[in-house]
């Protein structure tokens, strides 16, 4: 029986990098997508592991609509209610490394 192998995408490359490493070293997991504001940091971590410049992303609604299964949202937290939301509405996985609110407001 075969495993199922998993697509992510990781947007916030400051505190995501470490996501990129420990995802990258799973044997069941390909990294299809990433996305950062800043294009150097975007770059550099794409090509540290071997990404295509197709596989990488400035615009977040660009990089959800990539072909993944799970999104990892490290970006600051502000924006984390926004992606998420937006992840979840184009069908993807998301795992948040923080809370994805502050408030009742933004939960709802």
């Amino acid at each position: 029986m075969s495993l199922k192998q998993f697509k992510v995408g990781i947007v916030g490359l400051s505190r995501g990098r470490s996501f990129v490493s420990v995802f990258n070293a799973h044997p069941r997991v390909e990294i299809t997508a990433l996305c950062d504001a800043n294009q150097s940091k975007l770059t550099e971590t794409g090509s540290a592991f071997k990404l295509s410049d197709k596989q990488l992303f400035t615009n977040f609604d660009d990089f959800i609509n990539t072909d993944t299964d799970l999104v990892i949202i490290a970006t600051p937290i502000p924006v984390h209610t926004e992606q998420v939301v937006k992840a979840l509405e184009n069908g993807k996985h998301v795992l948040c490394e923080q809370t994805v609110a502050y408030t009742v407001a933004e939960c709802e």
